[in-house]
């Protein structure tokens, strides 16, 4: 009898092994992404780059970093609205705002994560976004979407 408990328990922790490295072992960066352009995260410019986001905390999903690989930039992202509607996308992505020749981060999607991160409006995109409405009679921002690995 206490051999049969001794292989179920092992069978049990086999099985719960792989789940418990997922959960407990997971790398921090949620993604890793070339930017080719120069872009704007609240009231700091970031240039173009390689750069990696980062979860703060697992307890606070909406507070993130990214950061240039070299480690020489970087900013705090404060994602406040979470994004429905995608289905565990397949790639993880970044989403920006272009007005002209500014970009600005609007959105975070992480592969695995049905649901995405909305990076709030800054000042400046604010102003730029009303300059463009009122001198284009209603157009919006483009959207620009950068992959990431």
């Amino acid at each position: 009898m206490k051999k049969l408990g001794f292989q179920l328990f092992a069978i049990l922790c086999l099985l719960l092994l792989p789940g418990s490295a997922l959960v407990f072992g997971q790398n921090p960066t949620t993604l890793r992404v070339n930017i080719p352009f120069q872009f704007v995260i609240d009231r700091t410019t970031l240039p173009a780059g390689e750069y990696v986001v980062v979860h703060l905390s697992p307890d606070s999903p909406d507070v993130l970093r990214i950061e240039s690989l070299d480690g020489r930039t970087s900013a705090f992202i404060d994602a406040e609205v979470p994004l429905g509607g995608l289905r565990f996308p397949e790639k993880s992505k970044l989403v920006f705002n272009q007005y002209g020749d500014s970009y600005f981060l609007s959105q975070i999607w992480t592969v695995g994560d049905p649901v995405g991160r909305k990076v709030l409006p800054s000042h400046l995109e604010r102003e730029l976004a009303l300059k463009l409405e009122a001198s284009n009679k209603g157009m919006k921002p483009e959207t620009v979407m950068v992959s990431g690995q």
